[in-house]
């Protein structure tokens, strides 16, 4: 039910889309959508998505909205990890209660080199080309 990828899941193409990262001195962190991937997703009203402890907050809570449809949320890392999520349907408020393990690092090699975006590159090559 609860699934990650590096672009976004409500993109109707991930055809324009870029993998964002950040360079620091001794990593490189991704940008990693978490969402939900469910068949019954209207029945959703709310995730709480647990992090690991080096997350703050650690507790995030994502409303469905239809501008939001798979309660997604974006979160910077540079590792791989298990998150725990509680998930509150309609209804009588039943949470159920599940877990997933990050896989993005499987599909880094496989992205092209064009499809790769240094955070804040976007807004510089547009604050570039208006200024020139």
């Amino acid at each position: 039910m609860i699934k990650d990828s590096l672009f976004d899941p409500e993109s109707d193409t991930h055809s324009s889309d870029s993998v964002l990262y950040r360079r620091t001195k001794d990593s490189i962190w991704v940008r990693v959508f978490l969402y939900l991937d469910d068949h019954n997703l209207e029945s959703i009203v709310a995730t709480e998505y647990i992090l690991p402890q080096s997350f703050v907050p650690r507790s995030r809570y994502i409303t469905r909205t239809p501008s939001n449809t798979f309660c997604k949320l974006a979160i910077w890392t540079k590792n791989t990890f298990f998150v725990k999520a509680k998930i509150t349907l309609k209804g009588e408020g039943q949470i159920v209660t599940t877990s997933y393990k990050l896989r993005f690092n499987e599909w880094l090699n496989h992205i092209p080199k064009d499809k790769w975006k240094r955070e804040g590159q976007e807004e510089a090559e547009l604050w570039n080309s208006k200024n020139r």
